[in-house]
């Protein structure tokens, strides 16, 4: 290779290998370093049955064992989803829209099929089963009373169970067409019954990676390693740091070795002071009196574990964990140290995550919302004529936003539902709650208060709570007796 110098190591061998003019340095091949045991596949030949088994089932265990994992999956529920994420019905009869709000209401109450759930507690375990597990299914059904109801089916749950595969496309519990649709899906049941499911009855919640994947993988795949190899090396940390804590004082010899056995920490009592009548100096002071052979020493015994070495490895998993899984290692565990603009890049990193898994639920839950809909509408459970535009409807989150002001932006939301910015509709929708029903109580309170002012000879405007609250404030705000003597004190002598 006239004009390429090499560099040789120790043997006498080329130590700079790999292929000229390849271009890209990260494809060529090195003997320093080994080989990377990955392969350029499909994503049904990367996430095998096996494969997904293992790490749903490592994973798992992390959920129990580790706290950080259980932290960040519960900032992610609370920032995703929060109390709720509400549908509102947007068509083009309000009356419809209040009696389908009032009617989802109900069957998000009771349509679970075994009673456990609400609509809203639903939605945070299938944030956490898509985050743990990596998938999770909803299959849609009915009551013995025509009412909607869903069944939740873990990702353990579907699979190859008893299918003959002859002639059909299996994917771990997966029955796909020749283009990857999804058309059936095989889950075991409680007594160990197997059910084939057809797709349009099932709502599959995972979050895309490959844009070929039929199965979802769980967020903590990158880190289950990492996180492994951190709980092995801090169980021995801790049975280190409990044996170096039983060692107070050691004596310390001029040979290394313990000449006699006799305990040295003991204090030596003389028998002539004993015949003579005298006290030793440990009955005097009323303290321990240890004496020392001649080239001995005693010190106190300082541990060094854990290393700061080993502190910081522990450190890059953790940041290797949180971010993988979106969410900054300064918000997730270890905020300390983070000036004010990190904060904010902290902050909407957070947002952006959030905002990224509330959108997926959203979609999740559209179809349950359509479903139950049509069936209230069928079976005449919603009182009001349905529009041609029936299944219009948005979603808004009771999640709050991540702030580190959380008075600042109460007010700021108050300001701009005042100014017009915020409509009513999206303030309260984002409490679950419809914003004609709200404002049709403020308007029964409003003549309450007149009718009670007029039975008590008073003026409505003294009920009024804007003006208490107004009253209140301008109070507060009034510096106390003792701090305006104060100030009137220090300007005095100021100007003396």
């Amino acid at each position: 290779m006239r004009g390429h110098p090499v560099i040789f190591d120790g043997y006498g061998r080329p130590a700079v290998r790999g292929y000229w003019g390849s271009g890209y340095r990260g494809a060529e091949f090195s003997k320093s370093r080994g080989i990377m045991p990955g392969m350029v596949a499909d994503s049904r030949d990367e996430i095998t049955n096996w494969t997904r088994s293992e790490l749903l089932r490592k994973s798992r265990y992390l959920k129990k064992n580790v706290g950080m994992i259980r932290g960040v999956a519960k900032a992610l529920v609370d920032h995703a989803v929060g109390p709720g994420i509400f549908a509102i019905p947007n068509t083009s009869s309000d009356d419809f829209n209040a009696a389908a709000f009032d009617y989802f209401q109900q069957v998000a109450e009771i349509g679970d099929v075994s009673g456990r759930l609400t609509f809203w507690e639903l939605q945070a375990e299938r944030v956490k089963g898509k985050f743990f597990d990596g998938d999770g299914f909803l299959i849609l059904t009915r009551s013995a009373h025509g009412w909607p109801q869903w069944q939740w089916i873990r990702g353990h749950n579907c699979g190859n169970f008893d299918v003959d595969e002859r002639g059909a496309r299996w994917r771990d519990g997966v029955r796909v067409d020749s283009v990857g649709r999804a058309r059936a899906y095989r889950f075991r049941l409680d007594g160990g019954r197997h059910r084939t499911v057809d797709a349009s009855h099932v709502v599959h919640s995972y979050m895309v990676e490959d844009s070929d994947q039929v199965r979802g993988v769980t967020a903590l795949a990158h880190a289950i390693n990492d996180l492994h190899d951190a709980m092995e090396a801090m169980q021995i940390e801790h049975e280190a740091i409990k044996d170096n804590s039983r060692v107070g004082r050691v004596i310390k010899t001029e040979s290394g070795d313990d000449e006699e056995e006799d305990n040295y920490m003991l204090p030596e009592k003389s028998s002539d002071a004993a015949s003579a009548g005298t006290l030793p100096l440990e009955k005097i002071f009323g303290a321990e009196i240890v004496r020392l052979r001649e080239n001995e020493s005693l010190e106190s015994f300082v541990s060094n574990r854990p290393s700061p070495t080993f502190m910081g490895w522990i450190d890059y998993i953790g940041r290797s964990v949180t971010v993988g899984c979106g969410f900054p290692y300064e918000w997730a565990w270890d905020p300390k140290g983070i000036t004010g603009p990190a904060q904010r890049a902290v902050l909407e990193k957070v947002k952006t995550s959030s905002e990224s898994w509330r959108m997926n639920e959203i979609a999740d839950s559209r179809p349950f919302y359509v479903y139950s809909i049509a069936i209230g509408i069928q079976e005449g459970l919603i009182g009001a004529e349905a529009p041609l535009d029936w299944w219009e409807h948005e979603w808004f989150s009771g999640a709050r936003d991540v702030t580190i002001d959380r008075g600042r932006d109460g007010r700021e939301m108050r300001e701009s539902v005042l100014g017009g910015f915020t409509t009513l509709k999206e303030y309260h929708a984002a409490k679950g709650r419809w914003w004609q029903h709200e404002e049709e109580q403020r308007a029964d309170e409003i003549i309450y208060r007149r009718q009670v002012a007029e039975r008590k000879g008073l003026d409505p405007s003294q009920l009024d709570p804007g003006r208490a609250s107004s009253a209140g404030g301008a109070a507060s705000e009034r510096p106390d007796d003792d701090e305006a003597d104060g100030s009137e004190n220090q300007q005095r002598r100021q100007g003396q």
